[in-house]
């Protein structure tokens, strides 16, 4: 009887470190964000631009790094404005015009400028065109 218990605790072990290992492992990948794919919707994916624009404007949000200071649900934060109906102030025309130079597009305008005083960090520029027409795109359908 003693062999049996002395066999039971390795077994014991083993199922409480897998257990823990598959709940660790659960938990990170509830944290990491994932891809957007065709017909899913995600944190970030309210909105409903679809094709190819709609998923190279999410993907070029998330890997642009946008959600750290505008959050996973365009809500904004303390560094940075909510993207939520953008279409109130924005066109495609103009919103891209303010993604390839977001400092300078902000001084020619009251509201902006007043707003950009608001945020410590200034937005990096959108420097491809096409990059910038699909970031637009999709950001004024969510």
């Amino acid at each position: 009887m003693h062999a049996s218990r002395q066999s039971s605790k390795p077994q014991r072990f083993y199922w409480l470190f897998s257990s823990l290992l598959f709940l660790a492992i659960l938990w990170v990948s509830a944290l990491v964000p994932t891809c957007h794919k065709p017909g899913q919707s995600g944190a970030a994916t309210s909105g409903s631009a679809t094709g190819a624009s709609g998923d190279a404007g999410r993907m070029t949000f998330v890997s642009a790094g946008c959600p750290k200071c505008h959050g996973d649900l365009l809500n904004g934060g303390t560094g940075a404005p909510p993207l939520k109906n953008l279409k109130q102030n924005w066109d495609e025309d103009k919103l891209a015009a303010y993604l390839a130079d977001p400092v300078g597009y902000s001084s020619g305008d009251a509201r902006l400028a007043e707003q950009a005083a608001k945020y410590p960090i200034s937005m990096p520029p959108v420097n491809d065109e096409a990059t910038r027409r699909a970031l637009a795109k999709w950001l004024l359908a969510q």
